[in-house]
């Protein structure tokens, strides 16, 4: 008991340093009918077009055609969520970390010079506050950590919000929406454990290899 004791402590006091800060899981919203809808058909289209089956992004035509994105961009900042229900607030969060994503990768793109989100500078990267919606300026980090993971209790987004890094879940060729959410992360989460990026069982070593998402966020 001691020793679990000692490590929730390490972990509290540690986390940011450890990984991602821990926190406790709440349904901060309920799911009360919508006085509105919001509009993700420019997304969709755009991921329809750009992203491939297994979620590989062609950057290098993106790069020349970002009028669709940076106007879904525009739209978030203004998307009215306090009117919309609980899987349209989650879908719309997912969607939108995924569109500020993109926006990153172009923006450093280069003509393909970028080989990893890791080569854009640190300040640049998941902490950069730059990204507008919700009446506030928010970097990737605080999207997901402060708006998305406490505020729902639903652990399959990590297999759903795509931070463009190799170990990174993939990046879906359509937007979520709110009445096929469910099956959409049930097929985000059985994807990853189907594919050996993410799930390998060595048989002869009787040894389970999983991604990280276990390590970071084993509560």
């Amino acid at each position: 008991i001691y020793a679990q004791l000692h490590k929730t402590k390490v972990r509290q006091l540690f986390g940011g340093l450890l990984g991602p800060p821990p926190t406790a899981l709440v349904e901060a919203y309920t799911d009360q009918p919508s006085r509105t809808t919001f509009d993700h058909s420019i997304f969709n289209q755009l991921l329809t077009q750009y992203v491939d089956a297994d979620g590989w992004v062609d950057y290098a035509t993106l790069s020349g055609d970002t009028t669709s994105l940076d106007t879904y961009i525009a739209a978030i900042e203004k998307a009215p969520l306090e009117q919309v229900n609980r899987n349209q607030k989650l879908a719309f969060l997912i969607n939108a970390y995924n569109a500020f994503t993109l926006r990153l990768i172009l923006d450093y793109w280069e003509n393909g010079k970028l080989q990893s989100i890791k080569d854009i500078p640190g300040h640049k990267r998941w902490d950069d506050k730059r990204w507008k919606l919700m009446g506030q300026t928010l970097s990737l980090n605080q999207l997901e950590h402060e708006q998305i993971r406490p505020k729902f209790i639903e652990p399959r987004i990590h297999f759903a919000l795509v931070c463009a890094a190799v170990g990174c879940p993939k990046l879906r060729n359509e937007v979520y929406q709110a009445d096929r959410l469910e099956s959409q992360l049930d097929d985000q989460m059985q994807y990853c454990h189907r594919h050996d990026r993410w799930f390998v069982y060595d048989s002869p070593g009787n040894t389970l290899h999983l991604t990280k998402l276990y390590n970071w966020y084993g509560g």
